[in-house]
């Protein structure tokens, strides 16, 4: 139609993961560049309608899940979600190290099928679900996928979200935390459903991801990051 898109094939680039695998001292100056191009796409405002709206694409994940995360719990994180102001700023859904580019020191995001728009939060919850809910009840997941130890992995989250929000203090960083493990919990129980075969792994996954949804909402009015 009227719209533009973009093909990348054989792009002479390097993704950032493996710029941390080759060079772990320089996590910092990485970080410190992801977080800078994080804000720059969030900065852009998608035409109304034009993109996915993560609220209403995180509603539909609680409504169909409401079974395995109970539908007093689901009903309260819907109520969150539809509290939450409308915001046509542009995530990219999947923003994990492996999905940045370098091409000759200019950074550029791939696999944009996840792009949306939404709060912040929702960028941070999916970068929840890649660093820290798959290695925890599979320590050897961050290893797997992203070549990186879990020490790491948490790591990149969290200097990613420190720095991104301004270097705040704990207490604050300990709020938005729980914010972005309560998206990220959903997304993962959605990812589990759709992805994942049913297996003894997949059980533990869902019976401690809706334990975490559980603990979380009472500490949480508001899911603005």
């Amino acid at each position: 139609g009227d719209r533009y898109g973009a093909m990348f094939e054989m792009v002479n680039a390097e993704n950032l993961n493996k710029q941390v695998i080759r060079e772990p001292e320089k996590i910092p100056e990485i970080i410190h560049r992801y977080v800078e191009l994080l804000k720059s796409i969030h900065a852009l405002e998608a035409a109304p309608g034009e993109l996915p709206d993560a609220r209403r694409v995180f509603v539909t994940i609680a409504e169909r899940m409401a079974g395995d995360i109970g539908k007093r719990n689901a009903g309260r994180v819907i109520k969150l979600l539809e509290a939450m102001p409308e915001n046509r700023h542009i995530l990219h859904g999947d923003a994990h190290l492996m999905n940045v580019m370098d091409s000759n020191g200019t950074l550029m995001m791939i696999d944009m099928d996840t792009l949306c728009t939404g709060d912040p939060a929702f960028e941070f919850g999916a970068l929840y679900t890649s660093y820290i809910a798959f290695s925890e009840d599979d320590p050897e997941n961050t290893m797997k996928f992203h070549g990186l130890s879990g020490e790491n992995c948490s790591r990149i989250f969290r200097d990613a979200l420190r720095e991104y929000l301004g270097n705040p203090d704990e207490e604050t960083i300990r709020k938005a935390e729980q914010k972005i493990a309560l998206l990220g919990c959903l997304r993962f129980i959605d990812v589990l459903d759709k992805e994942f075969p049913e297996d003894a792994l997949r059980k533990l996954r869902y019976r401690h991801t809706a334990e975490h949804i559980a603990e979380l909402l009472p500490q949480i009015d508001s899911l603005v990051l």
